[in-house]
């Protein structure tokens, strides 16, 4: 235990070391690879007198009071230093103590920011997050995420709310969303940028597949189906494992030179949980017909864990028969399945063809599940379970197109502007699917520049904050990004 700790004889300090003491206990897991291993249950087991006095508490509120008192602690510690030499202790013992502020010691202002307040509380609401979200997959009693966490981010969003109402965050003409409106209008954004692609890639003549990608089953904490073999693995390290495979699969199409663009093979992906808080993924894929068997031979050899492929019926458990098999069978059947692991469903028509249903409409309902209003309960708890995470629902593969930029447009053209701007931005937003237009220019990266000013964060960092869009060839500025 360092000096620190020694001289903060408080609860929340003993808590917090213990939580991080567990997180660095190491071990082997099933692919050979050393691991971080979670056992927040034996945590609780060996400092059981602790969480008591804790009183097991990770609501807003007693986040807020754990907070309050490491952050007076450190207040005191560096009222205490009386040289640099002191500081630098200081740092070294706070990094071991409250490994949630470290990435805050490597900055020049890192002084400024371990005393800050704000800072101290998130660092905290993040790890009380990741405990909460552990247990309730170790018990597997509720959906995606435990009641807790979901409670938490709902005091969080009325909390935004409530800030925005009180300062009348608004422009002339722009009013800054409340958090369901946000939601509501990324949702659209998103199924915009997908029938976008859908137009796209009609254009050119392209067909589309639906992949699903699962996580091997000792990733799984509570399965529906079969026995339970979990690992203990972290659901960070799932979602990493995840990505990992996904890059696999992108190097395979390299070796066999197909590559991600708008012509060949471009997408959209989404990441979301299973109900026991198990990450998976969904990807809508527009590719060129004679590509489709590679691709989707090379997305079951990443995602395939049972090593076993079925067909009419049939167990085939030799790879190369197996991939043959599939490339033989691709245009014979809807649906291809792998036992365990990967999921290939094969649509060549597109929307407007009789009985077709529309590619957008296949992703767009796991994408937009933690977005819509109508999922409800649902909605609230893969939302939650997105954020403790820190993961992001979905992007973009193959494309160049620039959401940020789009959504800027968006906003300069709500706002009142002047006769010769107004039909400039009209020109820009003259395709029906925008984002059909923007990608179109984004080809020619010289049509727009941002325009930034220097800024002077509260702790005195300097830091470049975006003011405008500059149209290159008119040399129009719209300078009305909030």
């Amino acid at each position: 235990m360092s000096n620190f700790q020694e001289q903060d004889d408080d609860i929340y300090s003993l808590v917090v070391d213990a939580i991080f003491e567990s997180l660095v206990s190491v071990s082997v897991d099933h692919f050979g690879e050393r691991k971080t291993l979670n056992i927040f249950n034996h945590t609780v087991s060996v400092h059981h007198e602790a969480i008591e006095m804790f009183e097991n508490d990770f609501s807003v509120g007693g986040i807020r009071r754990a907070a309050e008192k490491i952050h007076s602690v450190i207040h005191q510690r560096i009222l205490s230093a009386g040289n640099e030499d002191d500081l630098e202790k200081l740092k070294l013992e706070i990094a071991e103590s409250y490994p949630f502020l470290r990435m805050h010691l490597s900055k020049s202002t890192w002084l400024a920011r371990i005393e800050n307040f704000t800072i101290v509380r998130r660092g905290l609401s993040k790890l009380a997050g990741k405990v909460l979200l552990h247990r309730q997959t170790s018990s597997g009693t509720e959906s995606y995420v435990s009641n807790q966490i979901v409670g938490n981010q709902i005091h969080t969003d009325s909390a935004n709310d409530a800030w925005k109402n009180r300062h009348n965050l608004q422009s002339t003409s722009y009013r800054i969303p409340l958090v369901r409106e946000q939601l509501e209008i990324r949702a659209k954004e998103i199924y915009a940028l997908s029938k976008a692609m859908e137009c796209i890639a009609e254009e050119n003549g392209m067909e589309w597949i639906f992949l699903t990608g699962t996580c091997p089953p000792e990733m799984h904490p509570n399965p529906t189906i079969g026995r339970n073999n979990y690992d203990e693995t972290e659901l960070h390290n799932a979602c990493k494992w995840l990505g990992d495979q996904w890059k696999k699969f992108r190097a395979g199409l390299s070796k066999n030179n197909i590559s991600m663009s708008e012509s060949t093979c471009f997408g959209l992906r989404t990441l979301e949980p299973h109900r026991d808080g198990c990450p998976h993924i969904h990807a809508l894929v527009f590719i060129k017909k004679e590509y489709i068997p590679i691709v989707t031979a090379e997305f079951i050899k990443r995602f395939d864990n049972s090593q076993e492929f079925f067909c009419d019926g049939k167990a085939i458990k030799d790879k190369k028969a197996k991939f043959s098999t599939l490339v033989k069978k691709i245009d014979e059947v809807e649906q291809i399945k792998c036992r365990k692991g990967a999921w290939v469903v094969k649509n060549g028509r597109m929307s407007g063809t009789d009985g077709a249903a529309s590619p957008s409409s296949y992703i767009n309902k796991y994408i937009t599940k933690h977005l819509s209003s109508k999922q409800g309960d649902t909605a609230v708890r893969v939302r939650s379970w997105l954020r403790v995470l820190g993961v992001r629902s979905y992007s973009k593969f193959g494309m160049s197109a620039n959401l940020t930029l789009w959504k800027d447009l968006r906003r300069i053209k709500n706002n009142p502007l002047p006769s010769n701007e107004k039909k400039l931005m009209d020109e820009i937003f003259c395709h029906p699917l925008m984002s059909v237009s923007l990608i179109e220019m984004n080809k020619k990266q010289s049509c727009f520049k941002y325009i930034y000013e220097e800024k002077i964060s509260q702790f005195g960092e300097k830091y470049m904050k975006k003011v405008g869009v500059r149209i290159l060839k008119t040399n129009v500025l719209f300078t009305a990004i909030q």
